[in-house]
């Protein structure tokens, strides 16, 4: 069964208390070892000599919390369960779930919210908790600082906010839900697990680690979601010496349609998700140093889309994020799959028009490594390109 058994809780359940008058949580949490909460469908180490490793897997508390967001918005969301009375998994959770919308853990949940999505800083809190092995609160310490600049600055509206979605998850009894729909969340184990050994999914990480240049450990972690169809997120936290870069995305294809599932998709996200953590820092900084030195750059780079109205920071990772992946499925694939599958969308409908001009900036950069030993190293060259 590919829900485990979520990790059995030392709790004590006011349950009628949290529909009316009482606290919003009726538990007393034993924090020990919630490491096991994670269902990992496919894990590969990489060679004997390799500084990554990579792992796919879903997470049920997750998942519950993305149900809680779309029972608040009472399942009118494009993004979470989207047309949920089309699709049979989606159409079970909004009657097995709507009941509990009277949960007084529900009143003030606004904050734990983004519009219509999931706020990223609650993902980023259950995904550090799901990976820690210390014991008591000390896992908050694992909540990277970047994800505790709004509603979890301070550690006690963190735990807050766990204890809530551990009540929301014993108190509904989210596990029986899930081990009544397996079914699907069999066949996506076994579509990953699958297409996982039979795809080039190892020669493309491996690719993607040489061409950034990496010499430090890095754990890449690919967490899956049915119930979020349509976008994906990279999150990045460091627990002792070992980086942890997760790509949060969703398995199906762009119908956002629960059981149809694309691995060419999944792994297209996966490897772009990856490369925001190794291009974010790099592109903001020679941004920054660029425009000390007197360049000058427009404010919109993308020329349409969504993308368009965004921040100059984010068109240039998102145009230097696309850039790079191409080069990287060229290395595996060839150019012509690269820019049939790749390339070829971004430029006539995504907007990235100069696309082709910026990947073709990093040849420089492959033909001399020694100069350039990482990709940090050479980005300043490809941002000058955008320059006025």
């Amino acid at each position: 069964m590919i829900y485990r058994k979520f990790k059995q809780i030392v709790a004590v359940i006011l349950f009628t208390a949290m529909f009316a008058g009482g606290p919003a949580f009726g538990l007393e949490i034993n924090w020990s070892a919630p490491t096991e909460d994670v269902d990992v469908f496919y894990r590969t180490e990489g060679d004997a000599d390799d500084t990554w490793k990579l792992s796919m897997s879903s997470n049920q508390l997750i998942d519950a919390y993305i149900i809680a967001s779309a029972v608040y918005m009472d399942f009118n969301s494009d993004v979470l369960l989207p047309d949920s009375e089309e699709h049979a998994v989606y159409k079970k959770a909004k009657t097995y779930f709507t009941p509990y919308r009277g949960l007084n853990l529900f009143k003030g949940f606004e904050k734990y919210v983004n519009g219509n999505d999931v706020n990223g800083d609650a993902v980023a809190v259950l995904l550090a908790y799901a990976d820690s092995e210390k014991e008591d609160h000390e896992w908050v310490e694992q909540v990277d600082s970047k994800y505790r600049q709004g509603i979890f600055k301070e550690e006690a509206s963190v735990i807050e906010f766990v204890d809530m979605m551990l009540s929301f998850y014993k108190v509904t009894n989210a596990e029986g839900f899930f081990e009544d729909n397996e079914i699907l969340f069999n066949t996506v184990s076994d579509f990953v697990n699958n297409k996982a050994k039979s795809s080039k999914l190892n020669e493309l990480m491996e690719t993607l680690n040489s061409y950034v240049g990496v010499d430090t450990e890095i754990s890449y972690k690919v967490v899956l979601t049915v119930f979020r169809p349509s976008t994906a997120s990279y999150y990045s936290y460091k627990t002792g010496e070992t980086q942890s870069v997760i790509s949060f995305q969703s398995p199906n294809d762009m119908t956002l349609n629960p059981y149809k599932l694309d691995f060419d998709i999944l792994t297209e996200t996966m490897i772009h998700e990856f490369l925001h953590f190794h291009v974010n820092v790099g592109s903001q900084s020679a941004l920054h140093d660029l425009k000390s030195k007197g360049y000058s750059f427009k404010d919109k780079l993308v020329a349409k889309g969504m993308y368009s109205e965004m921040p100059l920071e984010t068109q240039l990772n998102e145009y230097l994020v696309r850039a790079v992946e191409a080069r990287i499925y060229k290395a595996v694939y060839g150019e012509i799959y690269t820019f049939s599958n790749l390339m070829e969308k971004e430029i006539n409908f995504g907007g990235f028009d100069r696309l082709l001009t910026v990947y073709d900036a990093f040849s420089k950069y492959e033909s001399n490594r020694g100069k350039y030993p990482t990709l940090e190293d050479y980005l300043p060259e490809v941002v000058k390109i955008f320059s006025k």
